[in-house]
């Protein structure tokens, strides 16, 4: 039998270990949905760039990528926020 990417994850070890500590849970979920098509769209290479670059191709999935998004994405923009405040570029 052939042995697919995911196999090797599971018995390879392949993807680095996730700390699912630091996982919010799902208490955003108003947050993914308000956002643009094109705005979830530039997220998600954000996320396939920056959070998952040594994940394999074939297991980033874009519920996966979402999944990234909707824990760390309104805890982000709330200190690009605070950032933008503090420069005084946003009052």
């Amino acid at each position: 039998m052939n042995e697919t990417s995911a196999d090797k994850l599971l018995t390879g070890g392949m993807m680095p270990e996730i700390d699912y500590s630091k996982i919010e849970p799902y208490h955003y979920s108003n947050w993914l949905g308000s956002l643009s098509f094109e705005d979830l769209q530039k997220l998600r290479q954000v996320v396939r760039k920056v959070h998952m670059k040594d994940y394999p191709l074939d297991v980033i999935t874009e519920r996966e990528m979402d999944r990234v998004i909707e824990a760390i994405g309104p805890r982000v923009a709330e200190k690009q926020l605070k950032a933008l405040i503090d420069a005084g570029q946003l009052t």
